[in-house]
């Protein structure tokens, strides 16, 4: 079995660093997206959309921030990224649904489940030159 070998410090931070700045950003447009459902009559349409793009969003800050370190560039990135946090939250979202764990409950849960899938992607990963 190989070991887990953690990357330095400064990286851990960084990363730390941007996935907060991350998880901002894709709060803020899912806020968007729910006001846009809830506001006007009509705007339900961009608040669904805004709503799915939120993780989008977050990954997008992330890797604009991360990325300065040399790490995780390119579209290698967003072909592992993108499905692993969509599956993260939307199988999160099912069990929501069918009533076996609560909503306010599901997005810290996915939240965590992100970070330490991210954390783990770190470990298994060496830095670009």
């Amino acid at each position: 079995m190989t070991e887990l070998k953690l990357p330095p410090k400064g990286e851990i931070a960084a990363f730390l660093l941007a996935f907060i700045a991350g998880a901002a950003a894709a709060g803020a447009v899912y806020y968007l997206g729910v006001i846009g459902m809830l506001g006007t009559p009509g705007a339900m349409n961009v608040g669904y959309l805004l709503t799915v793009m939120s993780p989008l969003a977050g990954l997008s800050v992330f890797q604009l921030l991360f990325g300065m370190t040399g790490r995780w560039r390119g579209w290698r990135f967003w072909a592992v990224a993108l499905p692993v946090v969509y599956l993260i939250i939307s199988g999160l979202f099912v069990l929501a649904l069918q009533g076996m764990l609560q909503m306010t409950v599901a997005l810290p849960v996915a939240a965590v489940l992100v970070l330490l899938a991210g954390i783990w992607g770190l470990s298994l990963t060496q830095p670009q030159d």
